[in-house]
This record gives C-alpha cells, sequence and structure tokens, in this order.
C-alpha cells in the first residue's frame, strides 16, 4: 500500500484562533462549499477525515508517548498538507520527544514532508486555505505558487467579504439595541416607580450593546488581518507577473 492510502486523503484547514469544536464545525463548512462548487480534487474527499495524529483541534505536534512509535514520513506528510513548513515542525517534534531522549528522523520526515506539500501547493486547496484565513508560508515550489496565489487570494477575499456583511448585520442589531435601550431609559429617568422588569430590560440592553460591540471590534480585526495577507500575496504575485 503506498503512502497516500494509508494517510488521510482530505486537507483539514482550521481557522485562526477557533475552538476545537468550532474548528470541526468549520472544516466541514469549508470542505462542503468546495464540494459543492467543485473546487475540490477527485483525490481529495469532501468528509472530514481526521488522522489518527491529528488531534481535534489541528495539526499540533505529536503526544511524548507516541514518540516511541512515531510514523516520521507519515508525520511529515500531514504536516505539509496542513500548510506548515518542515523546520518549525520539525523544532516543534523534537521537542514534545525531548523526555523521551528521541529526535525526529530528518530524512524520513522531509521525504513525507515533499510528497504532502505536492498535493497542498495545488490552486483548489490553496482556496480552502485562504477560506479558513490561514497564513500562507510561501514555501510552494516556484512552478506552482503562482496559481497557489490567486486562489489563495480568492479564498481570503470571500472570507474579507463574509465579515464585512456580518458586521453590517452586527451593526444594525446594535442601532436596534441602543433605540430600545435609550426609550427604557428615558421611562426609568421619568417614573421613579418603574417595575423590575424594565430595569432588568436596561441592565442587559447595556449587556447585549456591549457584547454586539466586542463583536465588530473583533470582526474588524479579522479583515484587518485577512487584508494584510491578501496584500502579502498579491505583492508577491506582482514579482511573478513582472518576470513573465
Amino acid at each position: 500500500m503506498n503512502m497516500r492510502a494509508k494517510r488521510c486523503k482530505t486537507i483539514v484547514f482550521t481557522s485562526s484562533g477557533e475552538s476545537r469544536n468550532k474548528a470541526m464545525v468549520s472544516r466541514f463548512r469549508v470542505l462542503s462549499r468546495c464540494a459543492n462548487t467543485g473546487q475540490i480534487s477527485r483525490g481529495i474527499s469532501a468528509v472530514v477525515i481526521v488522522c489518527a495524529m491529528v488531534v481535534v483541534g489541528g495539526c499540533a505536534t505529536i503526544d511524548r508517548e507516541a514518540c516511541l512509535s512515531a510514523d516520521w514520513e507519515g508525520l511529515g506528510y500531514e504536516d505539509a498538507l496542513s500548510g506548515y513548513t518542515a523546520d518549525s515542525r520539525v523544532k516543534l517534534h523534537n521537542s514534545a520527544c525531548s523526555s523521551q531522549n528521541i529526535a525526529v528522523n530528518r530524512s524520513e520526515y522531509e521525504a513525507g514532508f515533499a510528497a504532502g506539500l505536492g498535493e497542498f501547493c495545488l490552486p483548489q486547496n490553496a482556496l480552502a486555505f485562504g477560506l479558513a484565513q490561514r497564513a500562507y508560508q510561501y514555501h510552494c515550489p516556484a512552478d506552482t505558487e503562482e496559481e497557489f496565489l490567486i486562489a489563495y487570494i480568492d479564498g481570503l477575499a470571500q472570507t474579507h467579504e463574509r465579515h464585512r456583511d456580518h458586521e453590517l448585520i452586527l451593526n444594525n442589531r446594535l442601532v436596534q439595541t441602543r433605540f430600545r435601550l435609550r426609550f427604557f431609559e428615558q421611562i426609568e429617568r421619568h417614573d421613579p416607580t418603574i417595575g423590575t422588569g424594565e430595569n432588568r430590560f436596561v441592565a442587559r440592553g447595556h449587556s447585549v450593546s456591549r457584547a454586539i460591540e466586542n463583536s465588530i471590534s473583533n470582526s474588524q480585526k479579522r479583515r484587518v488581518r485577512l487584508r494584510n495577507l491578501i496584500n502579502r500575496a498579491n505583492s508577491v504575485l506582482q514579482i511573478y507577473n513582472q518576470t513573465l
């Protein structure tokens, strides 16, 4: 059985800052969207399959106990599919296995990483990587990176637009909440005998307003990050265009 048959064929991308459960839901949604639009290659299943060495929260480094029987070639393959660089992950794996006095078998790891990188750098996977709001490390081969960047930017841009649309909805909710809040605050000021129901609404209204404001602020920060990722990718893409 070849390595491709033994490994998970689905590339699973986790959005930055997601909780473990939310991350899994996000992965299903991202891959389902790609499958519905025909943007996932036939070699990659639209069903999320979690490899034995990949935890729910993402492609984490291996457990200490697993160091003794680690499949370094397979781990390199999985790390590459998840968009990591070899050097950064080897450093983490070595740290995880240091208590067992075990070091990464670099030749096996790099063989698997090279195979995984070839699949990761496909344009359809770049789109999913962008939709997951992941930061690309610019480590794909030069002969595939240009097409990768085009699809990656598309995924980032789609996510950026969704955040902006969501902010519009949140702003409308905030306006409505503040309007109702001012109404009950005026009642409270002019009627000292106001009931506990209205008092509770005023307190809850302030709490809801703060929550919406925080959500808007977080969304704006994510859009700034996405815009920075898009700008950097566009800058590299322009270099490719200038060399044509």
